[in-house]
């Protein structure tokens, strides 16, 4: 053997070596679990996952009563019933912060709906609009500072809600008489939603310096709506809706069509990474095929979490999961609603170990270095 020969194979075994390392934590098995319900519910449904992914928050809906509750969930403590605010019967939850200390959501009082801000403190009533009679909390920043929501009729505009500041009306674009704030970035600087409008109703992206600015719609569609937006406020995604509904990947270059699953003819994004590189959303057809969730990143594009997580060894069972609607900071972790087909079982769940956007470039890498080691004399 050559010295040249010997180097070469010294190389190609380092290499393998370094690359099967890196392979082995990005290989780790994901988790699928369901969350169940609170004492004597029904079913359950996610709204939002912590961007540590640990928590979620969400709500369980009793029959007996017709009434919801909103809840905090951790694996180490189950679901938490987070209360109501004075005077209410029925709570959801909305939104959660990075470290899942701090939950938004709404809660009825003897004076109507209203926004909350909930602690280990317990819920904090964050009021309404001038001239609203009721507020909804969607979503809040990730350090539970800044809360945003909607304030529905006589008043029905979006606002962002700050302890120092209080609630602030976000406004309509122009020819708008409704809008409504569906999510926040890390500091709460930027806000979208969707307002209607001269034009139509259009998803927004709201600073304090620009106000509100319409993002427009897919070519060939009428309609838009901003429901997650990234950690840096560079990114919205949503669905942008015509004579079918297609998901959006929204940046400074314009409105990306993220196209359906295959089969269906609608499709919707919902929560957004950190960095805007990986969303979750559902896709479907009316009358016909029944919502699937997906996970859309740069490398994948858009692939049905039915098959696609069991291709990573996730065992589903029999659910079937529908609508994911929270994705954490890194995209290993995602929650949405999860149902069994013919028993009406509805439950909130949560994943986790997802590889990381990029991961899967790194096991076809493993298995590229492992398949041509036999090359070197």
């Amino acid at each position: 053997m050559n010295i040249s020969s010997l180097g070469k194979r010294v190389y190609a075994t380092i290499s393998v070596a370094l690359l099967c390392q890196a392979c082995g934590s990005v290989e780790a098995q994901p988790t699928f679990t369901t969350l169940g319900v609170l004492p004597g519910g029904a079913y359950s449904q996610s709204s939002g996952i912590s961007g540590d992914g640990t928590t979620v928050t969400g709500f369980t809906f009793f029959t007996d009563t017709g009434h919801s509750r909103a809840f905090r969930w951790t694996s180490a403590g189950g679901m938490q019933d987070l209360g109501m605010l004075s005077g209410g019967s029925t709570s959801r939850g909305g939104g959660v912060s990075f470290d899942g200390s701090t939950v938004t959501g709404f809660s009825g009082t003897s004076s109507g709906d209203r926004a909350f801000r909930w602690t280990s403190g317990g819920m904090q009533n964050l009021g309404v609009l001038p001239g609203a009679g009721s507020s909804f909390g969607n979503a809040i920043s990730a350090n539970g500072a800044v809360v945003v929501g909607n304030g529905p009729s006589p008043v029905g505009h979006a606002f962002r809600w700050t302890s120092s500041l209080g609630m602030q009306d976000l406004g309509l674009l122009p020819g708008g008489s409704t809008s409504t704030a569906y999510g926040v970035n890390a500091d709460g600087s930027v806000v979208t939603g969707y307002s209607t409008s001269a034009a139509g109703p259009r998803a927004f992206r709201w600073t304090q310096g620009g106000g509100m600015a319409d993002l427009g719609v897919i070519p060939g569609q009428s309609s838009s709506y901003g429901y997650g937006i990234s950690a840096d406020g560079a990114v919205v995604v949503g669905e942008s809706d015509g004579a079918t509904r297609r998901a959006f990947r929204w940046t400074a270059g314009g409105m990306q069509d993220l196209g359906i699953l295959p089969g269906r003819s609608n499709s919707s994004a919902t929560s957004v990474s950190a960095d805007g590189s990986a969303l979750v959303g559902f896709s479907y057809s009316e009358g016909s095929l029944g919502r699937h969730g997906f996970l859309w990143t740069t490398e994948l594009g858009m692939v049905d979490l039915n098959t696609y997580l069991p291709s990573l060894g996730v065992d589903l069972g029999s659910w079937v999961l529908e609508t994911p609607n929270g994705i954490s900071a890194d995209g290993s972790a995602m929650t949405g609603l999860a149902s069994i087909n013919g028993t009406g079982l509805k439950y909130a769940f949560v994943v986790t170990g997802i590889p990381a956007p990029g991961a899967w470039v790194m096991l076809s890498l493993c298995g590229l270095f492992a398949t041509r080691r036999h090359r070197y004399p």
